[in-house]
């Protein structure tokens, strides 16, 4: 397939619903989020989650539903504390 008719036919992707720009502004947000939420992890950075997460956030790592930032925090640092 000739590389214009590839582009062509992303463009008809494009133009679909889910690809608009609101949809792809929101995407980006959240991979931004999650890959600040994977560095913090790595980091062992727990004050960063302040600008990552609200307090009111809550999360299921299969240990049962966390609520707060400080509960999340907590579980995180519980296994990856000393991971060195």
């Amino acid at each position: 397939m000739g590389t214009a008719i590839k582009k062509i036919k992303a463009a008809r992707i494009l133009e679909g619903q889910w690809c608009t720009l609101d949809n792809l502004l929101a995407e980006r947000e959240i991979y931004r989020k999650l890959v600040g939420f994977f560095r913090t992890m790595d980091a062992r950075n727990w004050v960063a989650l302040d600008d990552i997460t609200t307090d009111e956030v809550s999360s299921d790592f299969c240990v049962g539903i966390l609520e707060r930032r400080v509960a999340l925090a907590a579980n995180m640092r519980s296994f990856l504390d000393d991971c060195r």
